[in-house]
């Protein structure tokens, strides 16, 4: 049987439309995949970067001190050198020389002795002191330490009390020397003298 014209529009207007739907279908998943493929990927967080504190407000970390400087153990030629200086401040005070004993104290020089340790005496009063055979030497004969800490030097230990004249020292106790020198122009000089005498269960012990 022969389709007339009438009977054919139909078939190919229903075609025409398929047509158009699959390609309206093709089309909008070729768009999606395109916006798909443009979208950007989100970036990774950045990490916050530290910035050190300089103004030391709370919580950055605290500025390091400087550590003092040590005392340590003098070497074998300073150390002969310091103890020929300290045998000639104790002869100077034997022997009552004025004149030898300021070419050894220190113009601010300082001396505090005996049990009056806490009266400081500078380098004029001691002068004049020890040309009447007032002022005692106390040569350290007992746990001698010498140490130096930039550039001043150390001589301590234990001693007795040696004078030309009775005082008030009992001749037999102990007391605690701790004597400061310095290398001034080639020459050695005594800044400072302290003389303690040692407590009681200090004076047992060296008398056992």
């Amino acid at each position: 049987m022969k389709l007339s014209i009438v009977d054919r529009i139909p078939s190919r207007s229903s075609t025409t439309r398929f047509r158009l739907t699959v390609l309206a279908l093709v089309l909008s998943g070729t768009v999606a995949l395109s916006e798909t493929k443009q979208k950007p990927k989100p970036s990774a967080t950045p990490k916050p970067t530290l910035t050190p504190n300089p103004t030391g407000t709370p919580g950055s970390a605290a500025t390091p001190k400087p550590a003092p400087t040590p005392e340590t153990q003098i070497d074998a030629k300073t150390e002969a050198e310091l103890l020929l200086a300290e045998d000639r401040f104790i002869v100077a005070i034997r022997n009552g020389d004025a004149k030898a004993l300021g070419e050894l104290l220190h113009d601010h020089f300082a001396d505090s002795f005996g049990r009056y340790a806490s009266v400081a005496t500078t380098k004029r009063g001691l002068l004049d002191r020890v040309g009447g055979g007032q002022v005692p030497a106390y040569p350290v004969i007992k746990d001698r330490h010498l140490s130096v800490s930039v550039d001043l030097f150390t001589v301590e230990g234990l001693a007795h009390a040696e004078r030309q004249e009775p005082g008030d020292e009992p001749w037999d106790d102990w007391f605690r020397v701790r004597r400061l020198w310095t290398k001034t122009e080639g020459r050695w000089v005594i800044t400072a003298q302290m003389i303690t005498p040692l407590d009681k269960d200090a004076k047992e012990k060296e008398k056992d």
